[in-house]
């Protein structure tokens, strides 16, 4: 059973709202209705920025290690002395040449350590560098001559590629307003799970989706397994290919090279009928 790690979920969401703001405040300042593609890269850097700033003051180490031991208490303090050193990076993979495109705009890749077991148990595995993604069709609003909302169209490759892809795809909503189209909305998502192609088709050309989730709720949902995909094979293929890839934007939660536990290792404690011993047993 993997254990919800909510602390480092939390965490890697706030850095994602904090980058939204930060890029809200650049458009605003600096931009008069820039493209989908330009927000896309400013968001990219300024989560770049905010992820780096956490990592310098070791926030995603404590995250961790305080999930840790709230989740296993029946641990002593050192039992995760190898946990510490957690750090993380952003890592943005930009479309390398022109071809088809991908059936996603934007690939949402989140790589951490995961940890099993039972919560409360005295025994668990962790390992390192388990990768979640989400295809994310990122559109930008627009309005008719009657000022009626409207999203971007899906291409026809789209429409053809995401029926496969549906269970782990959501609509990314960029909303700009205000006289110049320099007012950015915070992000807002439709997962697009249990719907099909028309009625996305649907909701672009309406303007309307049935159900607006912001970015704190995706990225836990991501982090935590309940959305996007753990597939190895369907993120090297359709959210991160490395030939003729789309944009990507990874959140990588790693230890140093050299650091840190091993990639599978038991943590257990051993009772005698005096004394008690902590074990490690490498895998």
């Amino acid at each position: 059973m993997e254990i919800r790690l909510h602390r480092l979920e939390d965490l890697i969401a706030r850095c994602w709202e904090s980058a939204e703001t930060a890029t809200a405040k650049a458009i605003e300042d600096k931009y008069f209705d820039p493209p989908e593609e330009c927000i896309t890269f400013l968001f990219a850097c300024e989560l770049r920025f905010a992820v780096d700033e956490a990592s310098r003051v070791q926030e995603f180490e404590r995250a961790f290690v305080s999930d840790l031991r709230r989740q296993f208490p029946g641990l002593p303090a050192n039992a995760f002395d190898s946990a510490r050193g957690l750090i993380a990076r952003v890592n943005l993979h930009s479309r390398q040449h022109e071809g088809l495109r991908s059936a996603s705009d934007l690939g949402v890749i989140i790589t951490r350590p995961t940890v099993h077991g039972h919560s409360g148990s005295l025994q668990i595995r962790l390992l390192r560098d388990c990768s979640r993604g989400l295809i994310a069709q990122a559109k930008l609003n627009s309005r008719n001559g009657s000022g009626r909302l409207r999203w971007g169209p899906l291409t026809d490759n789209q429409e053809g590629l995401l029926p496969a892809h549906l269970d782990y795809c959501a609509l990314l909503l960029y909303r700009l307003e205000g006289h110049s189209r320099n007012k950015l909305a915070p992000f807002r998502w439709q997962p697009c799970r249990g719907f099909t192609v028309p009625e996305i088709k649907s909701w672009l050309r309406s303007g309307a989706v049935p159900k607006e989730v912001a970015s704190g709720d995706i990225i836990r949902g991501l982090s935590g397994g309940k959305l996007g995909t753990d597939c190895s094979a369907l993120i090297e293929r359709f959210i991160d290919p490395s030939a003729s890839r789309p944009n990507a934007i990874e959140v990588r939660i790693f230890w140093p090279d050299g650091e840190g536990p091993p990639e599978r290792v038991t943590f257990a404690r051993r009772v005698g009928q005096k004394t008690e011993q902590l074990v490690k047993v490498y895998l």
